[in-house]
């Protein structure tokens, strides 16, 4: 039996051997087919995601892969996170060069209402639904409304392939998205062309900070397990332009009655 033992060991030696081998030709091609073919973040997150189980499913079967998988996807995913942020950066940076700073209007478009409704529930933004008034507007402009779409379909690709050695990375990019918004904001609050819009614009900060940072925080602490620090400093930042810009408009309401 010792000597059958023996042989049985090999055998299963020679066999995660072999594995491990297959496993690193089928990453080759994998990263061929779906890392530079140009395909979409969710895309790569779903073929990543169906990967990664079936390594799961022979992981029950007692062929545990998963631990040689991830390390192979290192540097496909971590270019993937950071192409997809700057993709992100530029459409964002593209909308806010048109932005009018004005209440985005679905009149005559109930459909499309209905779809923003329904993908910003999915996203987890619960109460979306009470920033609907005159039945077809909505009380954000619409580089807010495509920055929070973007940015919550980020995070949800994202954790849907994200490995631990890749949290910092994955963050990091977060941290930018976020930060080109605060910068947004600061810029439009200084600017005096939209000195009437400082209410409806504090409005949109406002949005980001109470309700898309918390929803972002919540899903990474959830789901990688650490505080988000980054994101903490972020929220308090905004925070601090609200209130700041606040105070100016209190200031110039008392000014104007003085008059």
């Amino acid at each position: 039996s010792g000597r059958w033992s023996g042989v049985t060991i090999v055998f299963l030696l020679a066999l995660v051997a072999w594995s491990v081998k297959e496993l690193q030709l089928f990453v080759n091609r994998f990263s061929e087919q779906v890392f530079n073919n140009k395909l979409t973040m969710h895309m790569i997150a779903e073929c990543v995601d169906v990967a990664c189980k079936r390594c799961d499913k022979l992981a029950d079967a007692g062929l545990e892969l998963t631990f040689h998988l991830k390390p192979l996807l290192i540097e496909p995913l971590s270019l993937c996170f950071r192409e997809s942020c700057d993709q992100v950066l530029d459409a964002c940076e593209h909308f806010a060069q048109a932005e009018k700073w004005e209440c985005l209007d679905w009149t005559g478009k109930p459909q499309q209402l209905s779809q923003l409704l329904y993908d910003m529930n999915n996203f987890g933004i619960d109460d979306f639904s009470n920033l609907i008034f005159d039945d077809s507007k909505v009380d954000l402009s619409e580089t807010t409304i495509e920055f929070a779409k973007a940015v919550l379909s980020f995070v949800n690709d994202g954790l849907m392939m994200v490995i631990p050695e890749l949290y910092d990375t994955f963050i990091e990019c977060v941290s930018s998205l976020f930060e080109s918004q605060i910068d947004l904001i600061k810029s439009t609050l200084e600017d005096e062309t939209f000195l009437p819009n400082h209410s409806f614009i504090v409005n949109n900060a406002q949005f980001i900070t109470d309700t898309l940072l918390s929803v972002v925080e919540m899903k990474l602490e959830d789901q990688l397990g650490r505080a988000m620090e980054d994101l903490a400093e972020m929220h308090e930042d905004l925070s601090e332009i609200v209130t700041q810009a606040a105070k100016g408009m209190d200031e110039d309401s008392d000014s104007e009655e003085v008059v």
